[in-house]
C-alpha cells in the first residue's frame, strides 16, 4: 500500500513529491529515518482515515466523551458592513494533542507561480506537503472539514478508495493546493465552482470567505463525484451567506457554521457543535 501511494504521489503530484523527499532527507539529517513512501501515505491521510473510520459510528464506538469525536469547525460571521471573518479550529481526539500541537506551524507561502500572490497557511499537514487552512489576503480564506460517509449510501471499500487514488482523483489534503497552484483560482466565485466539481476520493466539506464588504461566504458539501446528494436524491447546492432580505435573525443571513455533519440534518446528540455555535453567535 505504501508503494501504491508513493507511485500516485510521484505521478500526479510531482512538486509535492519532491517536497516530501526533501522532508525525508531533513529528518535523516537529524538522525531520524522517515521514508518517502511513509510521507506519501500522509498526503493521502484523510483517504486512509475514511477506510478506518467511514462513519460517525466508527470513532464514536470507543469514545468516552463527545470531545473524542470532534474533528473541525468552520465559523463565518459577517459584520453589519458585509465584511466576513472566518474562524476555525481543528479538533482532534485528546490522545493526539501532545503530538499535533508541537508540530502545528504558521507559514508564509511566497514567490508563487501562476500569478498567485503570497499567502498564509497554518496547521500540521506540512508533513504531508499539504495545507487545509489558507488565507490569501484580499482574495479568499478557506478550510476543509472531514465528512463521514452518509448512512443512507453504501460505504466504499478500501479497493474503491485506492482505485480513486490510482486514477488521480484529488486527495482531500491537496484540494486547495490543486485549485491554487494548478488552476490559479484565488477568488470565491471561481473557487466555489471548481470545488463543486473537482473529482475527489472521499466526501468533504469546503468552507470559504471572500474579501471585501459583500457578505461573501460559502460552504460546499461534497460527495466524490460532485455536490452532495441526500437520501431523497436531492443535490445540495453550495450554502451561501444570504443577506438579501435584511433579516439578521436567521442564521444564514449573517453567519454560517459547518462542523462534520450535513447542514440539512440535525446535529447528532453526542456532538452538537454546530447548534451550540449557532446559538452562541445568535446571542451576540
Amino acid at each position: 500500500d505504501y508503494d501504491t501511494l508513493a507511485d500516485a504521489a510521484d505521478k500526479f503530484y510531482p512538486m509535492q513529491a519532491r517536497e516530501l523527499r526533501g522532508i525525508s532527507e531533513e529528518f535523516a539529517a537529524q538522525g531520524h529515518y522517515v521514508s518517502y513512501p511513509y510521507l506519501s501515505a500522509w498526503m493521502y491521510a484523510i483517504e486512509m482515515e475514511h477506510i478506518e473510520y467511514p462513519d460517525f459510528a466508527g470513532p464514536s464506538a470507543s469514545a468516552t466523551t463527545a470531545e473524542d469525536n470532534n474533528e473541525c469547525t468552520a465559523l463565518l460571521v459577517a459584520d453589519s458592513e458585509g465584511n466576513v471573518v472566518q474562524g476555525r479550529n481543528m479538533d482532534r481526539p485528546p490522545v493526539y494533542t501532545p503530538y499535533a500541537r508541537p508540530v502545528t506551524l504558521n507559514f508564509d507561502v511566497i514567490n508563487n507561480s501562476n500569478g498567485v500572490p503570497d499567502f498564509k497557511t497554518s496547521g500540521f499537514y506540512w508533513i504531508a506537503a499539504s495545507f487545509v487552512t489558507i488565507n490569501i489576503p484580499g482574495h479568499l480564506s478557506m478550510q476543509a472539514n472531514y465528512r463521514y460517509y452518509p448512512t443512507y449510501r453504501d460505504t466504499p471499500t478500501k479497493q474503491d478508495i485506492f482505485e480513486y487514488i490510482e486514477e488521480g482523483r484529488v486527495p482531500a489534503l491537496q484540494t486547495y493546493g490543486d485549485m491554487i497552484f494548478k488552476h490559479g483560482i484565488i477568488d470565491i466565485e471561481p473557487a466555489v465552482e471548481f470545488l463543486s466539481k473537482c473529482p475527489m476520493g472521499i466526501p468533504a466539506y469546503l468552507s470559504m470567505a471572500g474579501a471585501g464588504d459583500k457578505f461573501q461566504a460559502a460552504v460546499v458539501s461534497r460527495d466524490e463525484d460532485g455536490l452532495a446528494v441526500d437520501q431523497n436524491g436531492v443535490k445540495h447546492e453550495p450554502l451561501y451567506l444570504n443577506n438579501q432580505s435584511g433579516d439578521y435573525s436567521e442564521a444564514n443571513n449573517w453567519y454560517l457554521v459547518q462542523t462534520n455533519y450535513d447542514h440539512w440534518e440535525t446535529d447528532p446528540i453526542a456532538d452538537p457543535r454546530r447548534t451550540v455555535a449557532e446559538n452562541c453567535v445568535k446571542e451576540h
